[in-house]
């Protein structure tokens, strides 16, 4: 599905798009708020500045994707791979991220406040400037994650090799 027709049936009312392909696609300003996306691949996208908030994008595959400066609140990215994502400056207040693969995201000055990262992967992500207030990040993975103050977080990293 190519853009124009993605924002044709979302302006219709449409909000169920399951299981879509939209590899590649430039979406930077779009607005998705409430849509249903589980199970979509998003890989190598762009969604920057997009609104994607309260959408459902449980189960979707989002490598190396740009969602700087993009609105997922409240949004339900569980088990959602976002593998070497670019989420800078990224608002996910209240998102549900259990399960996440966040493997070298760069989530820099991301808000995290309120958000589930029950069991999120967070090998070599970095989170410099994050808000992290209110987040839950119990049974997460740390290896060479770099937290919001800077430090560098390895308490999880089984079979990595750190120096």
């Amino acid at each position: 599905m190519n853009r124009e027709e993605l924002v044709r049936k979302y302006a219709a009312g449409d909000r169920d798009f399951r299981g879509i392909d939209l590899n590649e696609a430039d979406l930077g300003g779009i607005n998705l708020s409430g849509a249903d996306l589980r199970g979509s691949s998003m890989n190598e996208i762009c969604l920057e500045c997009a609104n994607l908030s309260g959408a459902n994008l449980a189960n979707v595959r989002m490598s190396m994707i740009i969602l700087e400066k993009a609105d997922l609140s409240a949004a339900n990215l569980s088990g959602a791979n976002l593998m070497m994502g670019i989420l800078l400056n990224t608002n996910l207040n209240g998102a549900n991220l259990s399960g996440a693969n966040l493997t070298g995201t760069d989530m820099r000055n991301a808000n995290l406040s309120n958000s589930n990262l029950t069991g999120v992967n967070l090998d070599g992500a970095n989170l410099s400037g994050a808000n992290l207030s209110g987040a839950n990040l119990s049974d997460a993975i740390f290896c060479e994650t770099i937290m919001s103050d800077g430090s560098i977080r390895n308490d999880s990293c089984s079979g990595c090799n750190i120096s």
